[in-house]
């Protein structure tokens, strides 16, 4: 009997990032519900790179792939888009797709690509080196060669922003834009009392708080919310958080939401779990432009309140409350995953024939 097409799923975190984890969730929730029998095999982008040589063996050419959605592609994590770029070199005919990501090219990246090129050779003892590029430009003309290069890759951006990016970089590959994946995800709101103010801000290189303006919002908060604990969560939990684990932790984090009257974020996932939990959020821009234009999606959310200056934080925090004008679910944003549901249906039937 012929073999079904299976799905390989590169990409699978290995960190304690919620809002990646979330991303797989998503993910994998979406394809079997457009696939419902499909088999899927999912892996870090570090296995892949390490077990290549055994992963292009076990391969059949009806099989597909799927890398995770994010916000990892381009410049700014390279370890993630070298991954993906040997992926399409590696498999060129084989069906690729690239969830939903943000598209970013940094503009200085000399040591972290140094770094990456040591991890790489000395580390992961990898055969193939990373080239250091010296510019932008440089940047752009290895990505769109090695993206024009595959004929059967579907490539989606999760705003518009990086939608138009993808469209004057590499115009030659299929192209679609579609919510961040986490916006499919199905969330059973608990009848819990909202009891805590969440303050859920970055410590790494994507956020632009210093330790005084973060103080300075907590203080503001204290004042607002009388008596009311402060919770400081990152989505980013400080240790690795196993596969097998994930969707329980993904459950805790979203429930800590929803017992906040107030969270205050500068993630992209902090601003996301607040909206599909029905939360009342401030979010704050981060260093490019994938939060903010992320939330066009959820703008009509008056609940939500986007702000572009750290300054205007503590005005927005003494509005509360918010006008709860509609809920996540009456954004009925199913119907903009339509184009990822026919493709995912459409590649599967064409893959079985083969």
């Amino acid at each position: 009997m012929k073999e079904r097409p299976k799905i390989y799923y590169i990409g699978v975190p290995e960190t304690g990032n919620m809002g990646d984890h979330a991303l797989v969730i998503s993910s994998v929730n979406f394809i079997k519900k457009a696939i419902p029998k499909v088999k899927i095999i999912k892996m870090p982008s570090k296995t892949w790179l390490l077990q290549r040589d055994k992963i292009k063996q076990a391969v059949k050419p009806q099989d597909i792939f799927v890398y995770n959605p994010g916000g990892n592609m381009g410049t700014q994590y390279i370890d993630e888009e070298f991954a993906r770029e040997e992926l399409i070199l590696n498999f060129p005919n084989n069906p690729i797709i690239s969830l939903p990501q943000t598209i970013y090219f940094v503009d200085d990246h000399e040591d972290y690509y140094k770094w990456f090129s040591f991890h790489l050779k000395e580390e992961m003892k990898y055969d193939k080196e990373l080239k250091i590029t010296t510019s932008k430009d440089e940047d752009i003309k290895i990505f769109h060669d090695v993206y024009a290069s595959h004929k059967n890759l579907y490539v989606f951006a999760r705003e518009e922003k990086s939608f138009e990016i993808m469209k004057s970089v590499i115009p030659e590959c299929n192209l679609f834009l579609t919510p961040d994946m986490v916006m499919s995800f199905s969330y059973k709101q608990p009848k819990a009392q909202r009891n805590q103010v969440l303050m859920s801000l970055r410590s790494d290189c994507e956020g632009l708080l210093n330790e005084q303006q973060k103080q300075d919002i907590k203080v503001a908060l204290q004042l607002k919310f009388d008596g009311v604990p402060i919770k400081e969560l990152d989505t980013n939990l400080p240790f690795k958080v196993k596969n097998e684990n994930a969707d329980a932790m993904l459950t805790n984090m979203l429930n800590e939401f929803a017992s906040s009257k107030l969270v205050v974020t500068d993630r992209l996932h902090g601003m996301i779990f607040a909206a599909i939990t029905n939360t009342p959020c401030i979010v704050l821009s981060n260093y490019n432009h994938k939060v903010k234009e992320t939330y066009k999606w959820i703008k009509d959310l008056k609940f939500i309140q986007m702000v572009d200056d750290v300054n205007q934080v503590e005005g927005w925090i003494n509005e509360w409350p918010y006008e709860m004008n509609k809920s996540f679910s009456n954004l009925k944003l199913n119907k903009k995953f339509k184009n990822l549901n026919k493709l995912l249906k459409k590649i599967y039937r064409e893959q079985k024939r083969k």
